[in-house]
């Protein structure tokens, strides 16, 4: 059996079969504009052991009823680095899953993503304005950019009067080869959802399409 936080598998690729897997609903932000399910502090945690099953019967479930070659895998969350065990987790994973991604809220330390960094094909940050210092936060991403062993991305969330602080952050991520996508936020849950202004709409358009 399948683990229930498996969101979503894509069918895209032609020879590789795709799963995003929230590893828990626990989050350490609980930003407006993500739904409640998704930043529960108390939610319970995926244990190493049922990690471990869930990775076997998803390789036994592809190998005899598909067929495609590869595996790959996203692990989100929640924020997935709550889990104190995932480095352990993605050592096992690395031995049946031929991709690994990582998506995250850039909480946890430079020695944490330096060192998960090893075992995984891609890292991804997410730039949360309601819990972030900015201009701390993309000193921190241009740190671990120097030492990270995988390819490194960053979404930026453009958040309603942040455009400045965005055009900035941009100028940094082309200076230090961070690639970045631009990324409009979810209607936030205390405003219209209309909540961005023309000069925003834009300024995104140039990027989102």
């Amino acid at each position: 059996m399948l683990d229930q936080n498996i969101v979503e598998i894509k069918r895209r690729y032609n020879d590789t079969f795709s799963v995003d897997w929230d590893l828990s609903n626990r989050c350490n932000y609980s930003c407006s504009y993500c739904s409640d399910f998704l930043h529960q502090p108390n939610a319970p945690l995926l244990t190493l052991k049922n990690f471990k099953i869930t990775i076997i019967n998803l390789v036994k479930e592809v190998r005899e009823k598909t067929n495609k070659e590869k595996i790959r895998i996203g692990l989100t969350g929640g924020e997935p680095l709550l889990h104190l065990d995932l480095i352990d987790m993605i050592k096992f994973a690395v031995n049946y899953i031929d991709q690994i991604d990582l998506q995250t809220n850039g909480s946890a330390s430079k020695k944490r993503y330096v060192e998960i960094s090893k075992y995984i094909d891609k890292l991804g940050f997410s730039t949360q304005w309601e819990h972030i210092k900015w201009e701390k936060f993309l000193n921190k991403l241009i740190d671990i950019k120097q030492d990270v062993q995988c390819y490194m991305f960053v979404n930026l969330m453009v958040y309603p009067g942040k455009l400045k602080e965005c055009d900035i952050m941009i100028d940094a991520f082309k200076k230090f080869n961070i690639d970045y996508n631009v990324r409009r936020i979810r209607p936030l849950s205390h405003q219209n959802p209309n909540n961005y202004n023309e000069e925003e709409i834009q300024w995104m358009n140039r990027y989102v399409k």
